[in-house]
């Protein structure tokens, strides 16, 4: 019988701070959405890093999202994102790549981008 040769998994791009912390897509997704913060204010949403100290929090908010919470939201992940601008911008839809997913955190060309896969 063949061997496999190795084990290949998913994979993931994750933050990365000015400060060095990383955060991933499913960390990000539990302080937004599943600690229930922000449930009510987002339907979806992709985090872009632009560069090193900027990301652009794109968010497909629900029906009833008032411009306060969307404000709060901006504050929170600017917390959690240390020394990064972050904004906050409402869409009608998060685009996924052309393999036909939808990426948590995607992270421009150019900046230092980390690659989590797990064992």
């Amino acid at each position: 019988m063949p061997v496999i040769r190795e084990i290949q998994g998913r994979s993931a791009e994750v933050v990365c701070t000015p400060t060095g912390k990383t955060v991933s897509g499913v960390a990000l997704s539990g302080h937004l959405c599943r600690h229930g913060r922000f449930a009510d204010v987002i339907r979806q949403f992709q985090l872009i890093q632009e560069s090193s100290h900027r990301a652009c929090l794109l968010v497909v908010p629900s029906p009833d999202a008032s411009e306060e919470r969307l404000v709060r939201l901006k504050e929170h992940v600017e917390a959690l994102l240390t020394g990064m601008d972050v904004t906050v911008e409402s869409v009608s839809q998060v685009i996924g790549d052309r393999s036909g997913k939808t990426p948590l955190v995607k992270v421009a060309a150019g900046c230092r981008a980390q690659v989590l896969t797990p064992p």
